[in-house]
């Protein structure tokens, strides 16, 4: 796709949006936000924090 065609149709889509977009606006459709995965350097601040015990999940086959 070129410049001038990606052009030519984010201005068609200025005056007539694809039907979707108007019924996800007329809706207030807001799409999901993007999962936010938890990196090494995070963990490791959550295993500080922690000691790595989630409530309710602390003892696992009857291990404390």
């Amino acid at each position: 796709m070129t410049f001038e065609l990606w052009a030519a149709f984010k201005a068609e889509w200025r005056i007539r949006p694809p039907v979707h977009w108007l019924v996800a606006s007329f809706m207030g459709y807001e799409p999901p936000e993007p999962k936010q995965y938890m990196n090494a350097d995070a963990a490791r601040d959550w295993l500080a924090q922690t000691g790595g015990r989630i409530d309710g999940l602390s003892q696992v086959n009857g291990a404390p």
